[in-house]
C-alpha cells in the first residue's frame, strides 16, 4: 500500500489515524529499518539502550531533515522513505519519520497534538517515544521541527492530546 500525497482530513482523529497508518507501513519498510540500525551502529549505541536509541535517531532527523511547510493550502502526508528522499518536511512529516524509525527498532511510539492557546484548534504535532521503567511507560516528547530542542524538550502548550500507537490498531 502506498500512502503518500495529499489528503483531506476532517478531524484530529482522522489526521492521527492517517498518520498512524503511514507509520505502521513505513516502520515495516526494510529500508527504514536498515537506515535506523545503521545510524545506531555508526553512533555506537549499545544494545538495549533505549534512551540512547531515541536520542540518536532524534538527533539524526534534526540534522538531516529540514523543516519545510506543506504545499500552499494543502496538508500533505508522506511515507518515511519519501521524507528521507525529500530531506524535508513539516511537523506531520517529522512525526511520521521519527515514529517510523523508532518503531522499526522496537521502541513504543505515539504522537502529541497541541495548541498554544486554549481557544484555538490543535495546530502542531510531534512524536512520542516510550521507555519502559519500573513505574510504567515514560513518554518522551520529540519535536524535531525546532533545531534547538533536545529529546524531551517540547513547546509550551495550553492544551494537548496524546495518541499512543498500538500494534495492529
Amino acid at each position: 500500500m502506498i500512502l503518500r500525497g495529499e489528503y483531506n482530513v476532517n478531524t484530529d482523529e482522522d489526521r492521527i489515524k492517517l498518520i498512524a497508518d503511514i507509520v505502521e507501513e513505513s516502520s515495516k519498510d526494510p529500508d527504514i529499518r536498515e537506515l535506523s540500525l545503521g545510524i545506531l551502529r555508526k553512533a555506537g549505541v549499545q544494545e538495549k539502550d533505549t534512551h540512547g536509541e531515541i536520542k540518536t535517531i532524534f538527533n539524526w532527523v534534526k540534522r538531516n531533515i529540514q523543516y519545510r511547510g506543506d504545499v500552499f493550502c494543502r496538508d500533505s502526508y508522506h511515507t518515511a522513505n519519501r521524507i528521507i528522499k525529500l530531506r524535508a518536511g513539516d511537523c506531520d512529516d517529522m512525526s511520521i519519520l521519527l515514529d517510523s524509525m523508532l518503531a522499526s527498532v522496537g521502541i513504543p511510539i505515539g504522537a502529541r497534538i497541541m495548541s498554544s492557546r486554549m481557544n484555538k484548534p490543535f495546530h502542531h504535532i510531534y512524536a512520542l517515544a516510550g521507555v519502559r521503567t519500573r513505574q510504567g511507560m515514560q513518554w518522551i516528547p520529540l519535536d524535531a521541527t525546532n533545531k534547538s530542542y533536545n529529546a524531551g524538550d517540547e513547546p509550551k502548550w495550553a492544551k494537548k492530546k496524546d495518541f499512543l500507537f498500538v500494534c495492529g490498531e
